[in-house]
């Protein structure tokens, strides 16, 4: 310190001593200052905050999506529809198979927060214009039971009964959930061959959005690209569908919904009928059905858009 610097320092002391001030009443003065500049600040808009850390609360979403009973696609789930009708394992991977195999829950790559948490929960307890429920799924890639990936063929093999004169091999059927098969025929190979391209989490929306409704193909596909959300592939929508079902979480009651997996150049369709889940080659792309919406998938982490 120099001598300039300790001398300044003594004439304050002594002038505060002869004006009887002390150092609170000094730290008074310059706090209310900073007051009196802070509102000054704020009346013109140029106030800056100070930026506080905030702790964010590590959550478990498996935990946090049952205890508040949202619906949800995972390990219960999926393995319920691996059951047979009497309750017997067709998995292969034994009990409780699943609870090891799910990575942890993150939904277009991103991570559940409880803010994002909080503001699901309100959307799914609105009266929304989307008319419909935001289910987080985990889509398997392979069947350890089968050792091939997850097709259309094996969902139908799987889930599916005699129909249009084809009969899934016998001893596979886990249950009666799916009932169209046309696409296993020697002609339609090549649905009867596509599959969930990858195990991971994603959004679907059950039943598709109300705003997709009443609109032709390529009209649905802007309006759902619009939101950042995107459509559907047929393996993912027979694969959400049937789950569903055999979690009484959607009931038959004539649901159809377009997908992006198109045949002869119309997109194909995952229909809810009274017999189970179907999958249709109906639909022209440029028509429009007040009853057909699209299957989406995805999320703009803005549910009030």
């Amino acid at each position: 310190m120099s001598d300039r610097a300790s001398f300044d320092l003594q004439r304050t002391a002594k002038l505060m001593s002869l004006l009887k001030v002390s150092d609170d009443d000094v730290q008074a003065t310059i706090d209310d200052r900073r007051r009196r500049l802070a509102v000054e600040a704020a009346l013109k808009g140029t106030l800056q905050l100070p930026v506080r850390s905030r702790k964010s609360r590590i959550i478990d979403p498996l935990a946090e999506f049952r205890s508040a009973k949202l619906q949800l696609i995972a390990d219960k789930e999926i393995g319920k529809a691996f059951t047979t009708v009497d309750g017997a394992d067709k998995s292969g991977y034994g009990k409780n198979w699943l609870t090891k195999k799910l990575p942890p829950m993150k939904i277009d790559g991103k991570e559940i927060t409880a803010d994002w948490l909080t503001e699901y929960r309100q959307f799914c307890q609105s009266d929304s214009d989307w008319q419909c429920t935001p289910i987080p799924t985990y889509h398997i890639d392979r069947i350890a039971a089968i050792g091939v990936p997850v097709t259309i063929e094996v969902m139908s093999n799987c889930w599916s009964w005699e129909h249009d004169g084809i009969k899934p091999p016998v001893g596979v059927q886990i249950r009666r959930l799916q009932y169209s098969n046309w696409m296993l025929d020697a002609d339609y190979r090549a649905i009867a061959e596509l599959a969930i391209s990858a195990g991971q989490w994603k959004m679907n929306y059950w039943p598709s959005p109300a705003f997709t409704a009443n609109l032709n193909w390529s009209d649905q596909k802007l309006v759902i690209s619009s939101l950042g959300l995107c459509t559907v592939s047929a393996a993912d929508s027979l694969w959400f569908t049937n789950i569903l079902v055999a979690n009484k979480v959607a009931k038959p009651n004539s649901i159809w919904s377009r997908v992006d997996t198109v045949l002869g150049g119309y997109p194909l369709s995952v229909e809810l009928w009274r017999d189970g889940v179907s999958l249709a080659r109906s639909w022209r792309p440029v028509d429009r059905y007040p009853s057909v919406r699209a299957a989406v998938s995805g999320v703009n982490w803005n549910f009030g858009t």
